[in-house]
Formats: structure tokens, sequence, C-alpha cells
């Protein structure tokens, strides 16, 4: 028996999500593309809230696959089981949804119709706009990356792409087999809405860059903030090391590594965390984020963020 060919993959990573996952699939379901081109393949891990019982009620009458993990993993081992899993099911494209997450009904086909273009058979990844939603269910919008829909080329684009703001979300959809593996071995790769600049790194071919909102996403918080930042610094500084080593033009597009920009991003982005970790009552994980925040950019200290920042960790002394 011949196995089945769909157009389109959407993959669920599900966890303890029984309160938000049936709104994701919902939104799988309203796509405006033909739902016989779309395949769910959701790998749940080993959840315990009723997740999974969720995800079976829609297996009768959708064509949602679902497989549950014999017990819990990292989200890295997690991704590599659906890897596995997804070498068993034929298809062109595919997206990652998180299970707290919606896709905007004709998001599936506008990809769809761009990567099927002729004229974009070199590009193998869209980058779209998302919006943020709370956990009151509140939308919230973003500074858009860039003024217009543009195709982004790795040697011309990368150092732009990386000034851009460190925490930045989209919505990634790929042609099949194009996810290198070498991206879930990165650090602190466990969300995959805001894993922009690692896969635009490890990309050879162009991507396209849609400046519209195509979903809506989650505003999750790291776990470990300082674990994050140190990562971010991490891989900044091994690719200087990289493109000093080979010191050839092949590498000449990461000379912009060197500018401050990047770095006042970073610290930038520290700040927030501190702000975060002082409303979640973390006063000394507050007090380690603003050291780092120093440290990568230092006149850092002479904003009015990290001033009132800075007073408050003080005065909770």
């Amino acid at each position: 028996m011949e196995a089945k060919t769909y157009n389109i993959v959407v993959l669920l990573l599900t966890d303890n999500n029984a309160q938000t996952i049936d709104r994701s699939i919902q939104s799988i379901l309203d796509q405006s593309i033909y739902s016989e081109r779309i395949k769910v393949i959701a790998v749940d891990n080993h959840s315990t809230d009723g997740t999974y019982k969720k995800l079976l009620g829609y297996v009768k009458s959708n064509d949602i696959s679902v497989y549950r993990l014999d017990k819990r993993y990292l989200k890295t081992r997690q991704m590599n089981h659906a890897n596995n899993l997804m070498r068993h099911t034929m298809h062109a494209y595919m997206t990652i949804l998180e299970p707290s997450d919606v896709l905007y009904p004709d998001y599936l086909e506008r990809c769809t119709n761009l990567l099927d273009d002729p004229i974009k058979t070199d590009c193998r990844i869209i980058f779209s706009e998302v919006d943020l939603i709370d956990d009151e269910g509140k939308s919230f919008k973003q500074t858009p990356m860039f003024d217009e829909d543009r195709v982004l080329r790795r040697k011309k684009s990368f150092v732009e792409v990386f000034n851009k703001g460190l925490g930045h979300k989209v919505q990634c959809f790929y042609r099949a087999g194009v996810i290198p593996k070498s991206l879930f071995e990165l650090p602190h790769f466990v969300d995959f809405t805001d894993c922009f600049r690692k896969a635009f790194f490890l990309q050879s071919h162009p991507g396209i860059y849609m400046r519209t909102s195509q979903a809506c996403i989650c505003k999750t918080k790291y776990p470990d903030k300082i674990v994050d930042l140190v990562s971010r610094f991490y891989l900044i500084t091994r690719l200087k090391v990289f493109r000093d080593t080979l010191n050839d033009e092949s590498v000449a597009f990461l000379k912009g590594l060197d500018s401050e920009d990047i770095y006042r991003n970073l610290s930038g982005l520290a700040l927030e965390y501190a702000s975060e970790s002082l409303a979640d009552g973390e006063t000394g994980t507050a007090r380690r984020i603003l050291l780092f925040a120093e440290m990568v950019f230092k006149d850092i200290v002479h904003s009015d963020f990290y001033s009132e920042l800075k007073a408050i960790t003080v005065h909770k002394t």
C-alpha cells in the first residue's frame, strides 16, 4: 500500500496544554487551503493534564496522527522523535505550531503559493511576522523587523537580521527536509518561534520575509533567562571566532558582528528579562541579569530603564 502524499505537515509538540490545545488545532482546521492537503502530526510529551485525551478526540474525524512518548523528554529530544515520525509521511512543506498558538486562516495557503512559485524555487524557508497573545487571551502587535516583504539572502542580510531585536518572534514555514539536524543541537533551542537568527544562519538558501502577521504566538517566558542570555552571547562569540579563524572573503559578511548595535540589543533584552524577574519577585536573578547587561554593553548604565531597575534592586536589598 502506497503512503498517502500530503502537501503540508503541521507539527504539534504538546506537553501539558489542555487549556489551549483546542484553539491551536481549530486554527489548523479553519485554514483556507483544502483540508485534504494538510496532515497534522502531534507528538505528546507524556502529558498528565488531559492533553493526550483531547488530541485523541480529533483523530476520528480529522487527518491527525497522535503519538505519545513513553516518558517526559527535553524539547530537543521530543523534536528528534517528531523528525523520525515525519519520515513516514510524504510531504512538500511543514510548519511547527506550538500548542498554545494559532495560525491565521490563510497562512498555509499563502506560504504554499509563495514556495510553489517557479521564480522562488531557490527559497527554502518563510519567516512570517506574528502577533503576541498573553495568558488572558489579549493580542498585541510586534514592531515588524522590516518595512516590506522581501527575500533574505544569507550573506547579504545576515548581519542586518542579527541586528534586529533578539527576542523577536516569527512563524516559520519550511520546505520538507530543510531543517538541519544541527539546529536542534544549538543552546537553548526550546522555543521554535524564537529561532529566527539560528534558522537563518543555518540556511544556505534564501528565505522569504512576510511583514503581515500570519499567526498569534503565546508570549511565553523563558524558564531560565540567564541561560538564554548567555546562550545568545555564546552564539555571537562563536560566529566571530569562526569568522576570524577563516579570515577570507567567504565570511566577509560576518564583519558586521563587531557592530555595537548587536550588543546594545542583547543588553536591552537583558533589561526586559530583569524587569520580568522583578515582577516575579526574583530580585537576585534580576541583579545577576543587570550585571550581564553591563558586561555586554557598558553604556546601558546611562539608560533610564537600567537606572529604574537598578534602583528597585537596591531598594529590595
